[in-house]
């Protein structure tokens, strides 16, 4: 497991609590800091706020996601190790870059 993987993690967000891919952004004892990712574009994704992970990108492939779907930058979790479910992808090349600046 390493920062920028993404995995599936049961965290909750709104009204749910259920399963869905989150990236690593920090990793510390046997805790992970995750930052939930979601496909509901047009319902919740707001520029100015969030990380747009869209499929045209040359980069998304290695995403593992099926579809376009973006990070929310207003929830990070602390989860335990113990709790990150499978591996889906992971953040590289340019757009990794982009999210790191995204992020920082």
């Amino acid at each position: 497991m390493n920062v920028y993987d993404i995995h599936y993690v049961t965290v909750p967000l709104g009204e749910n609590d259920y399963e869905r891919p989150c990236i690593i952004v920090g990793i510390t004892g046997q805790t992970d800091r995750v930052l939930a990712i979601s496909t509901k574009i047009s319902d919740y994704y707001r520029r100015n706020r969030d990380f747009l992970l869209d499929a045209s990108h040359a980069d998304f492939r290695m995403t593992g996601l099926p579809q376009s779907s973006f990070v929310y930058g207003q929830h990070e979790f602390g989860v335990p190790r113990r709790n990150v479910g499978r591996y889906c992808g992971k953040l590289a090349g340019k757009l990794l870059a982009d999210f790191r600046k995204w992020y920082a």
